[in-house]
């Protein structure tokens, strides 16, 4: 089942929550059910553990080893 994060309208908190089906999320701060998907954020790491920079402008998250993303040395590209 998918983790899903809500901004709840009413009382503005942010908030992950599983849902199955046809459930609706329900805020854990007012209990309300007025609540907006937003876009999650997932994070990259590199197995290598090598250190750099982030790509500029967060293009694709991984180090950019001295090289950035608009020279193609991102992997996602």
């Amino acid at each position: 089942m998918p983790l899903f994060e809500y901004r709840c309208n009413d009382c503005k908190t942010g908030y992950e929550t599983l849902i199955r089906g046809d459930e609706e999320p329900v805020c854990p701060r007012c209990a309300s059910r007025n609540a907006e998907k937003v876009l999650s954020v997932f994070a990259v790491s590199h197995a290598s553990g090598a250190s750099g920079s982030a790509c500029a402008g967060g293009a694709c998250g991984l180090p950019s080893q001295g090289q950035g993303c608009a020279s193609g040395a991102c992997p996602f590209n």
